[in-house]
Parts: structure tokens; C-alpha cells; sequence
């Protein structure tokens, strides 16, 4: 009993003779600690996590789901919409993501084709169209149309849309016409109509290469027909988990990200396309693909790269570590310099600690001799050093349970990014610990008796 008490005793003592240096440590480790973690999760990629894996383009490749942001609203994509060239470049930033070799993005999403109640007559004659209706839109209803002003009766059509990538990946073909290739997804002018594929349901009422004026956001364009799918082609009714399909036959799929070259009297189409894109990358509606579960950071840079080349925020990427997720907006470079300064953070926070207590023991060498001298044991005097260092990092260590939490460490694991966070705390207490024992060997209780205070 009477160990413990000199040992608190002790620990109070040294602890108030340098109150001020104690604290500023406790600050320096908190931050140096959340940083250190910070850093390790970007660089090391830490969580464990369990992509989906597929087949596709001949070998393995693991997928991830992509959406916005919380940080980054689809209004700040909807607002590249005003002008024609804001419209082209969202196009063109869809496509860089979809066209990428090792991280290509692919979505699918529901879409709405309205037809004018008047238009329908000459596309089906007195044929019945009910079952290419829109569930619950059974009754034609109005919509504001620009072009006369006025509003007009409409019909909602059953329909999807897909960018190449996924059209490809789900294996849909054409039984008449072709499919959507990079060539019919390249426009020349507006006239020729965003190609469009009709379900097998359509076979004789619309032909390969007929033209269907459509009501979309932005006003109205023109769908071509490029091809007519197979019978019973299913298309994935919730996004890519494959959990529930839906059977094609009575829809029209529609392409995301199709370009047009000319943009002089396109411009409904440039904002139709334009506005899809936004629509595929919004609810998780898309996914990245890459080859390497290993090679996830170098996605997040390429998407981020991309982002920064067209002037629009990255996307999210659903699964990422904490780091990756927290600096998605940030260059590569902005990063390797918060890791050069977390790094120096943490030297000159061990510097200090190192300084504190060896000044701490050498202005106590003289205390520290005459308790030899009197019996007490190296141990007992080592003990109160020890658990004052305990005391310095124990803030910190409360500071990462408190930062890393279920809902903000993204895609990691929880328990990967707290075992780090108290991995690195032990090896800190480790090296102050190593320091003391080094500070304390060999003591010549008679010199340290004899040293001037």
C-alpha cells in the first residue's frame, strides 16, 4: 500500500512541475494520432470489405457502387446544365468514367419516355399500347410543353437506360438492327436521334430506324430506333446486385452519355443526355470497376483526376477506407503534403516528449539517488514515469473513439480503424518507454548523491 501511494505521489509531483508542457503533449498527440490514422487508411487502405466478383470482359473484377456526395448535392452537376457547353462537358466527364481501361463506371436506371397523346396514333395505329404503359400511368396527363406554351396530354412509357458498358456487361443483343455501340452513341448532328432499343414486345409496331418524338425534361427530341431486343431479355430491375430482373419485352432501353458532335440546334438532346448522366450517377444507380481489390486508392485518384480535368466534384465511392473517402477531393499532391506535415507533426511531437522527460530526470537525479540510496527499487521509480506517459496519450486514444465511429469511417471497419488508432498509441507508449529505461540505466546512486542540484 505504501508502494502505490509513493507511486501517485510521485506521478502528482511530476505531473504539476510540468502541467503546461503535460497538456500541449496531450493536444499534440490527439492530433498527431487522428493524422496518423488519417494517413494509414488513405495509404494502406484499411477496412475490410467484400466487393462483389464478376465476370466481365474476359477475367475477375471486383465492383464497387458510385454515387454523389453528400458533401457534393447533385445540384452542383445540375447547375453545369445553363449552357450548351455545361452540358457537353458533363457528357464528356459521364464518359471519360465510363471509358476508363481499369476503372470503368457502369449504370443502369429507370427512365421516362413521354409521348404526346396526339403522337400515338401514327406509332401504333388501333393497336393496344396498355402494356407498354408505365405502372400506376395507366390515363394520359398533362405536362407543360415549351415549344406551343401550353400544356399537353401525355403517356409514360416502360423504360430503362444503360450506358455501353453495361449493355454490354449484361448481354443483351439485338435480334433486329444492332445494339448500342460506340458508333450509334456517337451523334453527328441532332438529326439523326438518340438511338434507342425497342423490347422484343414492339416487333411490328415499331421498325428498325423510325423516329419517335419525345417529351423529355428540357423539351422535346428525337429517338431513333437502332434495334429491336431479343425475346425474354431481363434487365436488372434494382441496379447491379441482380437480386430482381425485369423482363424487357414491353420497354425501351435508353442510352446514358451518348455525344453529339454538332451542337448547333441539338441542344434538347445535349441536355437530355446531359441530365440522364446526372441521372445514372445519382441513388447508387452505377458501379466502378476494377481489376485488383488492391488497386481501390488509384480509382478514387483516377475519378478524382477526371473530376478536376472538367471542373465538377468526384463522385463517391461506396466501400472506400476513411482516408480515401475524406481527401477524395483533394489532388494527390495536396495529399502527400498532409503526409509530409503529419509526419513532421509527429517528430516534433515525440521530440517534445523525449525533451520533457529528460529534462524531467535530470532535474529529479538527485531525488532519484537518495531513494536508491534508501533501498527503493529502479521499478518503483520507473512506475510513475510510465503511467505519466499513459496519462499524456490517454486523451488521444479518447479522441479516436471518439473521431472513428460506426458512421464515419465510411466502408471501413470499425474495429481495423480503432486497432490501428490503439496500435499506434502503443508503439508511442513503447518508444517513451524505451526512452525512460534508457534515461534510467545504469545509475551510479553516488554521482547522482554528489551532482549539484
Amino acid at each position: 500500500m505504501a508502494r502505490i501511494k509513493f507511486i501517485l505521489e510521485e506521478l502528482y509531483r511530476s505531473f504539476w512541475n510540468s502541467w503546461l508542457k503535460d497538456i500541449l503533449l496531450m493536444a499534440m498527440f490527439c492530433i498527431s494520432l487522428v493524422m496518423a490514422v488519417l494517413m494509414c487508411s488513405y495509404y494502406l487502405d484499411l477496412g475490410e470489405r467484400q466487393p462483389n466478383e464478376v465476370d466481365y470482359d474476359g477475367g475477375v473484377w471486383y465492383q464497387f457502387g458510385v454515387s454523389f456526395a453528400e458533401d457534393s448535392s447533385q445540384e452542383d452537376y445540375m447547375g453545369s446544365l445553363k449552357t450548351v457547353s455545361g452540358c457537353q462537358n458533363m457528357i464528356d466527364f459521364y464518359g471519360a468514367m465510363s471509358n476508363s481501361k481499369e476503372h470503368p463506371i457502369l449504370t443502369i436506371c429507370r427512365h421516362q419516355i413521354l409521348i404526346r397523346e396526339k403522337d400515338l396514333e401514327g406509332l401504333f395505329g388501333d393497336r393496344d399500347f396498355t402494356g407498354f404503359l408505365q405502372e400506376g400511368l395507366p390515363e394520359p396527363f398533362p405536362i407543360y410543353d415549351g415549344n406551343s406554351a401550353n400544356t399537353c396530354l401525355v403517356r409514360s412509357f416502360k423504360a430503362y437506360a444503360a450506358n455501353l458498358g453495361a449493355y454490354q456487361s449484361l448481354g443483351l443483343k439485338a435480334v433486329e438492327g444492332e445494339g448500342f455501340t460506340e458508333e450509334n452513341l456517337t451523334l453527328e448532328h441532332a438529326g439523326e436521334g438518340l438511338p434507342v432499343l425497342a423490347g422484343y414486345g414492339y416487333k411490328g409496331i415499331l421498325s428498325v430506324g423510325q423516329c419517335i418524338d419525345v417529351l423529355g425534361s428540357h423539351g422535346d427530341y428525337r429517338c431513333r430506333v437502332a434495334g429491336i431486343l431479343e425475346k425474354g431479355a431481363q434487365f436488372p430491375e434494382g441496379g447491379f446486385s441482380g437480386v430482381e430482373t425485369v423482363s424487357m419485352d414491353s420497354c425501351i432501353l435508353f442510352p446514358t452519355g451518348a455525344r453529339l458532335l454538332q451542337e448547333e440546334g441539338g441542344r434538347e438532346i445535349l441536355e437530355e443526355s446531359a441530365w440522364s448522366c446526372i441521372e445514372a450517377l445519382s441513388s447508387g444507380r452505377g458501379i466502378i470497376r476494377i481489376r485488383d481489390k488492391k488497386d481501390l486508392k488509384r480509382a478514387v485518384e483516377e475519378v478524382r483526376e477526371i473530376g478536376e480535368s472538367h471542373s465538377l466534384p468526384p463522385i463517391k465511392i461506396f466501400g472506400v477506407s476513411l482516408g480515401m473517402d475524406l481527401f477524395r477531393k483533394e489532388s494527390a499532391m495536396r495529399v502527400r503534403v498532409m503526409m509530409i506535415l503529419a509526419l513532421a507533426l509527429s517528430c516534433f511531437t515525440f521530440y517534445g516528449l523525449f525533451v520533457t522527460f529528460y529534462d524531467k530526470v535530470q532535474s529529479n537525479s538527485r531525488v532519484y539517488g537518495i531513494y536508491l540510496m534508501n533501498g527503493c527499487p529502479m521499478s518503483v521509480l520507473l512506475v510513475p514515469c510510465l503511467l505519466e506517459i499513459a496519462l499524456i496519450l490517454l486523451p488521444a486514444v479518447c479522441a479516436s473513439r471518439y473521431v472513428f465511429t460506426v458512421d464515419s469511417v465510411g466502408g471501413s471497419d470499425v474495429r481495423v480503424i480503432l486497432g490501428t488508432a490503439y496500435g499506434l498509441a502503443g508503439a508511442a507508449f513503447l518508444i517513451g518507454a524505451g526512452f525512460i529505461l534508457y534515461l534510467m540505466r545504469g545509475v551510479d546512486t553516488e554521482r547522482l548523491i554528489r551532482q549539484k542540484e
